[in-house]
């Protein structure tokens, strides 16, 4: 299966108003693939599109709120054998989720793609970065 490119049709990312003194609790992130479908084919291969949305949301200590929160909704496109675009939209119809390669290899690119916007939109927000960031340590 081939990348062949992506897009973002929604990013909204909102803080809340608090009040005092904010102690981040924890960051939930999830990526969500809504829909396979084909958009495009000839007689060896498809493109195929996964539509997804992937969420971020900033808890508080102590707190059932947020503090703040990401949504990226978008498609992303690959091109694969025909017979192998077909088998997993269809299993993607009937159970919603997959465990093949195929599936698996969509769905980390869909990670990849959101957690590097993700990142990017944290920094333009103030927020913390939504993904463990490399780290540089002394040497003892």
């Amino acid at each position: 299966m081939k990348f062949v490119g992506n897009r973002f049709n929604k990013i909204l990312v909102e803080r809340f108003n608090q009040e005092g003194e904010l102690i981040l609790g924890g960051i939930n992130s999830n990526a969500i693939t809504k829909e396979i479908k084909e958009l495009n084919s000839n007689k060896t291969s498809s493109v195929i599109s996964f539509v997804f949305d992937y969420t971020v949301k900033y808890g508080l200590k102590d707190s059932e709120e947020n503090f703040a929160s990401m949504d990226l909704s978008g498609e992303a496109f690959f091109e694969l054998d025909k017979k192998a675009a077909s088998k997993l939209i269809n299993d993607f119809k009937e159970k919603k989720a997959t465990n093949t390669d195929e599936f698996i290899s969509g769905l980390q690119v869909i990670l990849n793609l959101s957690q590097i916007e993700s990142v990017v939109l944290a920094r333009q927000m103030n927020l913390p970065a939504p993904i463990n960031l490399g780290k540089v340590s002394k040497k003892e």
